[in-house]
């Protein structure tokens, strides 16, 4: 019996692990060859001479910063999503195990950009939000497609160099800085003019029945009197701490098909 139960163990993970090579070449089956090239424009919505410029541009990127990044546009992702679609792209054709791929697909009317290895870090939420969906996003928007792409090769540039040299990206004004602070000391100012009305409200409600006097006169019997000796005592003191804003460089992800670990999101 115990020897049943073993050779069943055995058959079940032998199985399970065939399902998946089979699942895993199947999807390596479905995704179409890049050819070697990093723009795929199967939708055709460029002209011959916008490929090559891209490509070009492309091409200088990988070899100066060795990271692979693409463009594939297509009219039919089959039974897969945008986001399923461009992961495979990358993961089953001969890229970098760093990069991205930019993927605008006509038939879903959505552009998702899927991103890999150091790529992840580099193309944080941040990063993203600030280069497609502030930038990028408006020239799909608008019908240009070369305008589109055109921008995702001149702000990818950007942002990978500056990930090589450890900068922030998207970078951040000297006057964005002082408008963060002068908003900050501007709210934190309201809120300690509200705080000081509130509490001398609620003093003044406490002495309703105290008349204005113009002078001491009835309060003091004279020559009553008679300051000997003058102390000050330290009663306590309050700190105030602020506590320091976090960056948030967080990059989302999630696992393709293949098992590799992609960042990236639609716009």
């Amino acid at each position: 019996m115990k020897k049943f139960s073993k050779i069943a163990s055995i058959a079940f993970i032998l199985l399970l692990v065939l399902s998946v090579s089979i699942t895993a070449f199947a999807t390596a089956e479905d995704t179409p060859n890049s050819d070697g090239l990093l723009v795929n424009d199967m939708a055709d919505v460029l002209t011959d001479e916008e490929e090559i410029e891209l490509e070009d541009r492309l091409y200088n990127i990988c070899e100066k910063y060795d990271m692979s990044f693409a463009i594939v546009t297509t009219d039919n992702t089959g039974d897969k999503t945008p986001e399923q679609y461009a992961d495979d792209y990358y993961d089953y054709n001969d890229y970098y195990a760093d990069g991205g791929v930019l993927l605008l697909s006509t038939d879903y009317n959505e552009r998702h950009f899927s991103t890999s290895g150091k790529a992840i870090d580099a193309f944080n939420d941040k990063a993203f939000e600030y280069i497609f969906v502030d930038n990028v996003a408006e020239y799909f928007d608008d019908g240009d497609c070369y305008g589109g792409f055109s921008a995702y090769v001149d702000f990818t540039e950007e942002c990978v160099d500056a990930y090589c040299k450890g900068e922030k990206y998207p970078p951040v004004s000297a006057f964005d800085v002082w408008k963060d602070r002068l908003i900050f000391f501007g709210i934190s100012l309201a809120i300690g003019i509200v705080i000081t009305v509130i509490i001398m409200l609620s003093v003044k409600s406490k002495y309703k029945n105290v008349r204005f006097n113009s002078g001491a006169e009835n309060y003091v019997v004279k020559d009553s009197f008679k300051l000997n000796q003058s102390y000050d005592t330290f009663l306590y003191s309050t700190v105030t701490r602020t506590a320091k804003p976090k960056d948030d460089d967080r990059s989302s992800t999630h696992t393709s098909s293949s098992g590799n670990t992609h960042g990236g999101g639609s716009f």
